[in-house]
């Protein structure tokens, strides 16, 4: 079977002053981000997203500390934990997501291709099976 996710490696860059982990249009990144928001101050015994995009991308960075991310169709599931900053892990649309396990620490960025719809997304995990079922 296809992965539903792929991990992206960011560039990073490091010497004495530090660590620079950066994305590029292109290079890291298969889109020009419209939207960037930030998740932090999580439980970690929380579950964020649930939801699925019927037509964005969407790349996950842990920033600062962990997460799992949970890609999964009615067919297929993946687990992904991300832990540094220099690996993003890219959902395409019409793949249902949850986060979870959230370390204290973590900063989790979100990149997307288009910016908040609300029609856009799915949030119950029986209208999206329907709505998975009818593409194909």
């Amino acid at each position: 079977m296809k992965p539903l996710a792929t991990r992206l490696p960011l560039g990073t860059f490091e010497d004495a002053r530090g660590h620079l982990t950066y994305a590029e249009q292109g290079q890291h990144l298969p889109f020009t981000p419209k939207r960037v928001y930030f998740m932090q101050n999580v439980p970690s015994n929380a579950t964020r997203a649930g939801v699925a995009h019927t037509s964005l991308q969407q790349v996950i960075i842990a920033a600062k500390g962990s997460v799992t991310v949970t890609v999964k169709t009615p067919s297929q599931s993946e687990e992904h934990t991300l832990t540094t900053p220099g690996d993003a892990l890219l959902i395409p649309p019409g793949t249902w997501r949850e986060l979870s396990h959230f370390s204290p620490d973590a900063l989790i960025l979100a990149l997307t291709s288009e910016g908040h719809n609300p029609a856009e997304g799915i949030k119950e995990w029986d209208t999206y099976t329907n709505w998975y079922q009818s593409q194909s």
